[in-house]
């Protein structure tokens, strides 16, 4: 096990088992939690995995979850043999159970994530595979952090929805009309879009005020960057939230191509993922990351390639990606083997359909022994959605968001037994819950970070959300035809 940053090793409650179909209030050692574990096997019982809500059928099945990805980089082999124009199902029939964990400061959160931890381990050691979210604030538990004590509808969501599957159950699915792109080219859409939501320039103000607080603390020598967010909501397009999952899926990557493009029902919430950055993927022993800051609105023609040089040139973002790289691989280097953590690739600039972002490549070697659980109480949260000292980042985040992250700034992923695994980082999501679709984005704060300029990036990432959905609304609304192909059992 590893000891907490700077913390003293405590022993940690033993992993919890819940017997299926059971949901609701759970007690073990004297310790409550909510969690949610269903059957979901063809031969038992045939209640909703997903809080009673249908899951979409497709081709006869009902689908829980699909990812795919456009590029090299994109979703690995080791858990499917997909295509370009492919993606990866999980069929409801595959899903054996489903943990819904919401954690809470003020009972052993921290117990109860080590031990969540612990289970999945044992799961993965047992040939089972799992799917879905960590969320931010499961992060904050492993360290024994407070939660933001700002109670509003997101303290209502969950801090981890994971799928349990048998993953020979997994299907290999076409997508029609998705194929890989010859080049990304710059976005018009933004240039059409009106203001920005209300609801977003309505937190301006107080989104100014944590920055302004945040230069503090880095002028005082307690924070060096600190990433701060906002979330707004907009009314739900007509369908979004009942149309089946692989026309979302098809239509999220056909309007926004990402290496990482996820679809999941989740507990209470549709889960739509178009994230473009590598929290972790672990092969074998093999470990790696690529973290992303540094961002510039994408131009057209000359313009496009002036904005990519610039961003290349800026001492600030280049700051600021540097520093983001040290801590992963500090936080790599924790359960890698001393001297293996390198960086293959530093600062590359790398095209979206709106944005330029700079990205680097962390790679390091697993020790012997260290499993899934140990990876990721080393790393969580993400580091680029922290700060730096992260620790000390989290606290301030808790404080200036007053409210839970959830899924956002998560993790989102597939994990498969002999040490395999790939989780995205949760950026670029949508939340479909009662009729509204809510987003997140965020931005960097380093000591020569100007509020307004900040204000503006800001801005720039939701208005290209604000682009996604608008297309992505108009994608679902044609039907479109998918065929499965199963990868079938040995």
């Amino acid at each position: 096990m590893i000891a907490p940053r700077g913390g003293d090793g405590n022993r940690f409650a033993a992993p919890f088992r819940i017997p299926f179909g059971c949901a609701g209030l759970f007690q073990t050692s004297g310790l409550c939690y909510e969690a949610t574990v269903c059957q979901c096997a063809d031969s038992g019982e045939r209640g909703m995995p997903n809080g009673g809500r249908k899951m979409q059928r497709v081709g006869g099945l009902e689908v829980a979850a699909a990812w795919a990805g456009i590029g090299s980089r994109s979703w690995p082999s080791f858990s499917h043999e997909a295509a370009s124009n492919e993606a990866v199902m999980l069929p409801r029939r595959a899903v054996r159970d489903r943990v819904v964990l919401r954690l809470d400061s003020s009972l052993d959160a921290t117990g109860r994530a080590h031990s969540l931890l612990a289970q999945m381990d044992d799961l993965l050691a047992g040939g089972q595979a799992l799917a879905g979210f960590l969320g931010y604030e499961f992060g904050l538990a492993l360290e024994g952090l407070p939660f933001p004590q700002h109670m509003d509808e997101s303290s209502l969501r969950p801090d981890v929805d994971l799928l349990i599957f048998d993953p020979r159950d997994l299907e290999n699915v076409s997508l029609p009309g998705l194929s890989q792109p010859s080049g990304l080219a710059a976005s018009k859409e933004l240039e059409k879009l009106g203001p920005s939501p209300a609801d977003l320039r309505r937190q301006q103000g107080p989104w100014m005020d944590a920055v302004a607080s945040a230069l503090k603390a880095i002028r005082a020598g307690s924070l060096y960057q600190v990433n701060l967010s906002v979330q707004f909501s907009v009314p739900a397009p007509a369908g979004l939230a009942e149309a089946p999952l692989l026309p979302v899926l098809a239509a999220a990557l056909q309007t926004q191509p990402v290496p990482y493009a996820m679809v999941y029902e989740g507990e209470g919430q549709r889960l739509l993922s178009g994230s473009m950055e590598r929290y972790l993927a672990l092969h074998g022993d093999r470990v790696s990351s690529r973290p992303i800051k540094g961002t510039a609105p994408r131009g057209h023609g000359v313009a496009d390639e002036r904005a990519r040089e610039r961003l290349l040139a800026s001492a600030k973002e280049r700051a600021e990606n540097t520093m983001i790289v040290d801590m992963v691989r500090n936080d790599l280097s924790r359960v890698c083997v001393p001297g293996s953590v390198t960086v293959p690739e530093l600062l590359a600039c790398e095209p979206y359909t709106t944005l330029w972002h700079l990205e680097s490549e962390v790679h390091g070697r697993l020790q012997a022994g260290a499993r899934l659980g140990d990876l990721l109480h080393a790393t969580m949260p993400p580091s680029s959605v922290t700060g730096c000292p992260k620790v000390a980042a989290m606290r301030f985040i808790a404080r200036a968001e007053r409210r839970r992250r959830g899924a956002y700034c998560g993790a989102l992923g597939v994990a498969l037994s002999g040490r395999r695994a790939d989780w995205s980082v949760g950026i670029r999501q949508m939340s479909v819950a009662q009729g509204m679709v809510r987003m997140s984005v965020g931005s960097g704060i380093v000591a020569d970070s100007v509020a307004d300029e900040e204000w503006r990036e800001t801005c720039l990432k939701a208005a290209g959300g604000l682009a996604w959905l608008e297309r992505l609304a108009k994608g679902v609304t044609r039907p479109r035809q998918t065929a499965t192909r199963a990868m079938g059992r040995p």
